[in-house]
C-alpha cells in the first residue's frame, strides 16, 4: 500500500499492481512498485472488515507511515505485500489480500466535506455468491461493476447494485463437482437497498434490503426473507471522489453473498 502526496494536507493511496478475489482468496497478484513521495509517517486511514468465513463486517481506524509503507490496523502491521486494487485507477482506497479480515482501507473523508445532494459512484466488485439449493446450487466466485448512488440531505440514503457480469470473470463450483469457468446469464445482479449514511459512513439499516437475481440461470432468484444484511462502506478523498466498503447477506436456506467493492464519481 502506497500513498502519493497531493497537496500539504493530503495523501493519497496509489494504485496498486494486483487484484483480489472473491471470497478470501486473490485472483491474481503482482509485484508492487513503492511510488511514494510523502513523508508524513501517520496518515490516518480506515480500514473495512470481513470476518473470514463469517458474514460480520466492521470498520477499524489506523495509520499509514509513508517512509515505512506500512500500515498499522488493530495494533497490527501490514506492508504492502498483498495489497491490491479493484479499480486500478483509485487515489484514495486500497483493497487488501493476505491481511487478515481487513479487505478496504480508505483515507476516509471528513464529516464537514461530504457535499449533499445526489452523487453516484461506479467500479469493480469482487464477489462470492452461494445458491443454496435447487438446480443452480453452488458457488460462484468473481467480479462484476458496482453503483453506489447516495442521495444526502434531509433524508439520506444509497442504494448499492453490483452488475454487469461477463464471460471469463466469474467460476462457479456446483455442489458436489469440481469449480469450472461460468457462463454469464447476463441477468446476473446483487441489490442492497435502504442503506443509511452518516456523515461519510453507508451501512445498514434497519429499513435495509437485499435481491440476489440471475446466477446460474436468467429466473434464479434467492427467497431473502429475514437474511441478514451487513454493510459497511465509507466515502473517500479531501471531497468524497471514491468509495469502497464491504457488505455480505446471509440466509441459512436460501444462500449468502460476500462482497469487496469500491469506486470512483
Amino acid at each position: 500500500m502506497t500513498f502519493l502526496k497531493t497537496t500539504a494536507a493530503f495523501c493519497t493511496i496509489a494504485t496498486l499492481a494486483a487484484c483480489g478475489g472473491g471470497g478470501d482468496d486473490p485472483i491474481e497478484e503482482a509485484t508492487f512498485e513503492n511510488l511514494t513521495t510523502s513523508t508524513e509517517t501517520a496518515i490516518a486511514i480506515q480500514a473495512f472488515q470481513q470476518v473470514s468465513g463469517g458474514f460480520t463486517v466492521s470498520s477499524a481506524t489506523g495509520t499509514y507511515d509513508a517512509t515505512t509503507d506500512i500500515a498499522t490496523i488493530d495494533s497490527s502491521d501490514i506492508s504492502s505485500d498483498g495489497a491490491s486494487d479493484l479499480t486500478g485507477s483509485l487515489s484514495y482506497v486500497a483493497a487488501l489480500s493476505g491481511a487478515g479480515d481487513n479487505r478496504i482501507v480508505i483515507a476516509p473523508t471528513a464529516a464537514a466535506d461530504v457535499p449533499t445532494g445526489a452523487a453516484s459512484y461506479t467500479g469493480r466488485s469482487q464477489f462470492t455468491v452461494v445458491v443454496a439449493g435447487g438446480a443452480n446450487a453452488g458457488t460462484y466466485d468473481g467480479e462484476m461493476d458496482v453503483t453506489l448512488d447516495i442521495s444526502i440531505g434531509s433524508s439520506s440514503s444509497a442504494t448499492l447494485t453490483i452488475d454487469g457480469l461477463v464471460d471469463g470473470d466469474a467460476t462457479v463450483t456446483p455442489v458436489g463437482s469440481p469449480t469450472a469457468a461460468y457462463t454469464a446469464t447476463g441477468s446476473e445482479e446483487i441489490v442492497f437497498n435502504g442503506l443509511s449514511i452518516s456523515g461519510g459512513t453507508i451501512s445498514d439499516g434497519g429499513s435495509s434490503t437485499a435481491s440476489v437475481t440471475g446466477f446460474g440461470d436468467a429466473s434464479e432468484s434467492l427467497n431473502l426473507t429475514g437474511a441478514s444484511i451487513d454493510v459497511i462502506a465509507g466515502l473517500a478523498g479531501p471531497a468524497a471522489e471514491e468509495m469502497g466498503g464491504v457488505g455480505t447477506i446471509n440466509d441459512a436456506t436460501a444462500g449468502s453473498v460476500r462482497t469487496t467493492f469500491s469506486g470512483s464519481k
